[in-house]
């Protein structure tokens, strides 16, 4: 039932929505229900479990919840921080901490001890648990790379923009976990699967984590191309780039391919999705008499272009009252990027809702909130921002320069003074990011 005159208290909303979407991609909830539909493991007699990224503890509870007689060994790789209680009692799982975007010398020790694991297992059936952030967790560079080079290429890609899907094109050709090379070590007579938490738009699991057990129909080609792009082609790592353009020239093979006989031992299923944590949004907006819509959970782009289109979108909610009955909330999900300018600090949720603030100046009978699911938006303790009316007044009572934050990418700060972080934790989940516009 709807209630077009009650007037919302916008902020209690959004906390409402933040905390029912969270709780649809739960990890370790998402994990066991599908296991229990599915009975995956049923004729496993053994099972070796390596689970990475930052929802890897609680899936891998998922699994011991309902096979854990059968776990024989196990690794388990997430972001530091986000390391919880293991269930049960198995000390033949080992737990590495590595870092977070950027992958550190953990992340290179935990690659290697992966790929000697799975080449050791004498498991009928091993049981891959894959979530975001696991492309730098774990990494073995190819021959002649270095981790440094790892490190650079990758800080490159992420200062100027490119997207999550052209950064891990590029960690795919240089890495021997990723673009399937995992795949590539398991036995012949061994049962695979893989549970994916995807936290990439459009649900492409051979992007999470940079598919390390998934098949690439990427090129080494494409990665140059991504190099080129950005104009990094003189900038990159020599060593980056040389065994890339071997590999276009036919002299390197290329990653995994769907055609490979191998590929037909892995079973993938996802686990989660952003479109949960927006449905279950919705319902949650429904549930509170409040007319709620999904505009697009496929949003990728820079964070200051997308939060000048959420301002857009905002002014013609509030111009055009009729065909949008209110109170009303909409639902907006993706992964933008930032491009960094200066060296302020701060993250793309930030930067995305400062972006609007700046177009939409005054923010009578509307919020803006946009948050990402794991609960931490840049490397800050802050897993997103906010703006509302009272924000607006506030910037003005301040005199605060909004352009001047921008320009330095210094939003943190920003919202801080203004008490407009959204604080979650971490989440010990991750399905990318959510928009939530409310109109009163």
């Amino acid at each position: 039932m709807f209630v077009h005159d009650i007037h919302l208290n916008m902020r209690d909303v959004v906390d409402k929505l933040i905390k029912a979407s969270l709780e649809a991609v739960d990890a370790e909830k998402c994990t066991t229900s599908l296991l229990q539909k599915k009975k995956f493991f049923d004729k496993s007699t053994s099972i070796d479990v390596i689970a990475v990224g930052k929802a890897a503890i609680p899936m891998l509870n998922a699994v011991i919840g309902e096979y854990s007689s059968k776990i024989t060994g196990g690794i388990v790789v997430t972001k530091a921080g986000c390391a919880t209680k293991i269930a049960g009692h198995h000390k033949n799982i080992k737990v590495w901490e590595a870092a977070h975007p950027v992958p550190d010398l953990t992340s290179h020790l935990a690659g290697k001890e992966v790929m000697d694991f799975i080449q050791s297992s004498k498991a009928d059936t091993i049981v891959f648990l894959i979530s975001g952030g696991g492309s730098a967790l774990i990494t073995n560079p190819q021959e002649d790379i270095t981790l440094h080079d790892v490190q650079n290429v990758t800080r490159l890609l992420i200062q100027c923009g490119a997207s999550i899907n052209e950064l891990n094109i590029i960690r795919k050709h240089i890495d021997q976990v990723k673009g399937g090379g995992l795949t590539k070590l398991i036995a012949k007579n061994q049962r695979v699967y893989t549970l994916v938490l995807s936290d990439v738009v459009g649900d492409r699991i051979s992007t999470v984590a940079s598919g390390p057990t998934v098949p690439d129909e990427s090129t080494f080609e494409e990665a140059l191309g991504v190099l080129r792009k950005y104009q990094l082609i003189r900038m990159a790592p020599k060593r980056i780039v040389n065994y890339l353009k071997r590999g276009a020239q036919g002299e390197i093979p290329e990653t995994l391919k769907p055609h490979d006989e191998i590929c037909r031992q892995v079973q993938h299923s996802l686990v989660g999705c952003l479109g949960d944590a927006a449905l279950a949004a919705k319902k949650m907006a429904h549930s509170l008499g409040i007319h709620a819509q999904i505009h697009s959970i496929s949003i990728e782009g820079e964070a200051r272009a997308i939060g000048k289109q959420c301002a857009v979108l905002a002014t013609e909610a509030l111009n055009n009252r009729d065909s949008l009955p209110k109170p009303a909330c909409i639902i907006l999900g993706g992964e933008t990027t930032v491009i960094q300018r200066g060296g302020g600090e701060g993250g793309r949720c930030q930067e995305l809702v400062l972006s609007a603030l700046r177009k939409l100046g005054d923010c009578k009978d509307l919020c803006l909130a946009a948050f990402t699911t794991d609960g931490t938006d840049g490397g800050t303790d802050a897993a997103g921002a906010f703006i509302d009316e009272q924000i607006a007044l506030d910037i003005q009572k301040e005199k605060l320069n909004i352009k001047s934050y921008l320009d330095e990418n210094n939003t943190y700060p920003f919202f801080k003074k203004l008490k407009g972080h959204i604080k979650t934790g971490p989440t010990n989940t991750g399905v990318n990011d959510l928009i939530f516009l409310l109109i009163q």
